[in-house]
């Protein structure tokens, strides 16, 4: 059995910023039931249960997923809510922009008991300059459950022509209107066989005398589909998805009067017409997962039935050498293997027991080929999970779901590869291969060996030196995924090539110099990302340290490219502020700001500020500009993390002006201020208030020259009025 490429994308927190409350210690974040819909290069995750959602979230969650960053983006707000619920559907319309969710389950409490209340509200999700807006709309059929909402072409029907005598008779009055975007609702519980289209119709504006009006303006609307043919419905809990040109959708399982669907149905949106395309015991689920993929075949030309039948085959593995360059560190499908578009069903409920993990059925919808696919997508989740396909559909992210044995909320984002396998095991040895073998050198080996008494297959070697390997051999070598411990406690866990870390995987230092940092004293804590030969070599690596900033980058033989770095939850200004940095870094062991490199910190523009200048060893040194969430913006120079020297600030609050000297972060020295009430001060200042010889001028031209202390007149001086 083949073991797909799994990775953890990311994970789910249980707050929309970073900056969240922290959990009891004893509670557990994640969510199940959640729904997902693509739009360009983000997924929408919507609703669910989600663990803590008292304390966190008394509305429905709401989570974007950068899908070329693979990672949850959590610098946004979210304007508008929707109430707490499971069994909605969500779906993107590209037309709009916009992500539309309807219908589901309501999600209350009320005397301690759990009320399932149907939902037929329709809300409209957008996403522009770092704002998810939630706007609920009119309305939409018959509140539901368990339904689906896909994506779809649509051209409404038209309407009869007019009857035409003489000559007009031949003439066609019909006029084909464009294919649109439109949503399909279909099935669900309180469904029936009812089948509706939701799209933004063009209606012309009312004439009001402005002959610059737009011609047409769109309107929301529901309309009623007449269908005939071979339906499934009622059906709920079953799976929708939009194939070919979006004309036709196919319909996959489901359970209809307490019965399992084992048809593929299509439906033409164009002509109404549902057909049975294959009936298949495969098909035979519920509360399932399904998704449009393009999957590799070993079949590059000819008939495509063969193509299907020849589906996710033995794929290359990685090179034992080191590649040439970062972007070559993942092993991929090779040109000899071409793809094919087919649909992919996993997890859920068959009508026997809960689906299977090791296997799942690929669908061909177009010759109704229905196939078991025994490969391991490496999921914990069986079911209540939310999956959405890469933009080039070769990769399949999962949010959340249930644990298939601890029946747990996760709160994971994993990452399938299709076109990469993680490893594929040998057959099961004879048990006579299966060995204790103790080496005279004091190791002391479990696991398989081969003809030539090699260690060979899975198994688990501790050392004399106290070091442990658990994972795959090839030819008595570390080769495969596996896991290393060293007796001083630090861990790899990843993939290996000849006894090197070489792939992907994470590394782990040991918890004694872990619990030995001080705020002064930072160590890397952990690495994950690509190997070469034992070495960090590739792009997008991952350092995190002792105090939580975590570092991106890309490493070249050990060596971090330090010109352009990712720093995460950096801290800067002598622990007052906490954000990003990107920008050029040192040389270091913690790869510190220096250089050139912008710094925000969290909740920026709302909170804290912004930095874009000159670094030294982790703090602002040189040439830098400042600008606080208020609009307060200092430009000038900095050291040591402070503005100290030549510099000039403009007070958002006060209007005010400074120009002059700096020492330790204040106005210390020789500056002038030029006040919003007109006035103007020149001359000395200390702490930042006006201290020593200095001359305040008027608007009217009076001025007063001499001593101030603590802001003040102080002392002698002369008082010169404007001349008459």
């Amino acid at each position: 059995m083949a073991y797909f490429s799994n990775k953890q994308a990311c994970v789910w927190h249980g707050g929309y910023k970073l900056a969240h409350p922290e959990p009891a210690s004893d509670a557990t974040m994640g969510y199940s039931g959640a729904a997902a819909a693509v739009l360009h290069d983000k997924a929408l995750v919507v609703g669910g249960r989600d663990l803590l959602g008292e304390r966190l979230h008394e509305k429905s969650l709401v989570i974007l997923f950068d899908m070329n960053q693979e990672r949850i983006v959590y610098d946004y707000d979210v304007v508008g809510a929707m109430s707490r619920r499971i069994g909605h559907a969500v779906a993107a319309l590209p037309s709009t922009e916009s992500w539309f969710v309807f219908g589901g389950e309501l999600l209350a409490d009320e005397d301690n008991s759990r009320l399932l209340q149907p939902l037929g509200d329709l809300h409209r999700v957008t996403y522009a300059n770092h704002v998810a807006r939630i706007e609920k709309l009119k309305d939409g059929p018959v509140a539901r459950a368990w339904h689906t909402l896909t994506t779809i072409r649509y051209r409404p029907p038209q309407d009869a022509p007019p009857t035409l005598k003489g000559k007009q008779a031949s003439i066609s009055t019909i006029q084909v209107s464009e294919l649109d975007d439109a949503l399909l609702l279909l099935g669900g519980k309180n469904g029936g066989k009812d089948v509706w289209v939701f799209q933004y119709e063009k209606v012309a504006p009312v004439d009001d005398g402005d002959s610059n009006a737009a011609d047409t303006n769109n309107a929301p609307k529901w309309s009623k589909m007449q269908t005939d043919g071979a339906s499934p419905l009622p059906l709920a809990y079953h799976t929708c998805h939009a194939v070919g040109d979006g004309t036709k959708v196919a319909v996959v399982g489901g359970v209809r009067d307490g019965v399992f669907s084992d048809a593929l149905s299509i439906l033409d949106v164009l002509t109404g017409t549902w057909t049975t395309l294959v009936q298949s015991p495969l098909l035979q689920r519920s509360c399932h997962s399904t998704a449009f993929v393009h999957a590799p075949t070993s079949v590059v030309s000819g008939p495509s039935s063969e193509a299907f039948a020849s589906l996710f085959p033995r794929l290359p593995a990685p090179p034992p050498e080191a590649p040439s360059k970062p972007s070559d560190m993942v092993p991929a499908c090779t040109d000899s293997f071409a793809g094919l578009d087919c649909l992919v069903v996993f997890g859920g409920i068959t009508p026997e027991e809960v689906a299977p993990l090791d296997c799942f059925v690929a669908i061909d919808p177009v010759a109704g080929a229905v196939v078991r696919v025994d490969g391991h997508l490496a999921l914990s989740s069986h079911m209540g999970q939310a999956v959405a396909a890469s933009t080039d559909r070769r990769k399949l992210f999962v949010f959340g779901g249930t644990h298939a044995t601890s029946h747990a909320w996760l709160d994971t984002t994993m990452c399938v590869d299709l076109w990469t396998y993680q490893h594929d095991p040998l057959p099961p040895p004879p048990l006579e291969r299966m060995r204790t073998v103790e080496y005279s050198n004091g190791d002391v080996y479990l696991g398989e060996l081969n003809d030539a008494n090699l260690r060979h297959g899975l198994g688990t070697c501790t050392y004399a030196t106290g070091d442990a390997y658990e994972g795959h051999w090839a030819d008595d070598l570390w080769a495969g995924q596996g896991r290393w411990e060293a007796t001083d406690g630090q861990v790899y866990v990843g993939s290996f090539c000849a006894n090197q870390r070489h792939g992907s995987g994470l590394w782990t230092c040991s918890p004694r110099l872990a619990s030995a940092s001080t705020p002064g004293k930072l160590i890397e804590v952990s690495y994950d990302g690509p190997w070469a030969r034992g070495r960090r070599h590739g792009s997008d690596g991952v350092v995190m340290y002792s105090n939580g900033a975590t570092l991106k980058g890309a490493w070249v033989d050990d060596v971090l490219q330090a010109s352009t770095v990712v720093i995460e939850s950096y801290v800067d200004r002598g622990g007052k502020l906490v954000g990003l940095y990107e920008g050029a870094v040192d040389d270091t062991a913690l790869h510190a700001p220096h250089g050139q490199g912008r710094f925000e910190s969290r909740g920026y523009p709302k909170c804290g500020e912004m930095y874009s200048g000159s670094w030294a060893h982790g703090k602002r040194e040189g040439q830098g500009m400042c600008m606080a969430f208020d609009g307060t913006v200092y430009m000038g120079e900095w050291k040591n993390g402070k503005r100290n020297g030549m510099g000039a600030c403009d007070y958002a609050k006060t209007r005010d002006r400074y120009e002059g000297k700096w020492v330790g972060d204040v106005r210390c020295g020789l500056g002038t201020c030029t006040y919003a009430a007109g006035f103007v001060y020149e001359g000395q200042w200390t702490h930042d208030k006006r201290h020593g010889d200095g001359r305040c001028t008027y608007k009217d031209g009076t001025f007063y020259q001499g001593h101030w202390e603590n802001d003040e007149f102080c002392g002698d001086g002369a008082l010169i009025l404007p001349s008459a």
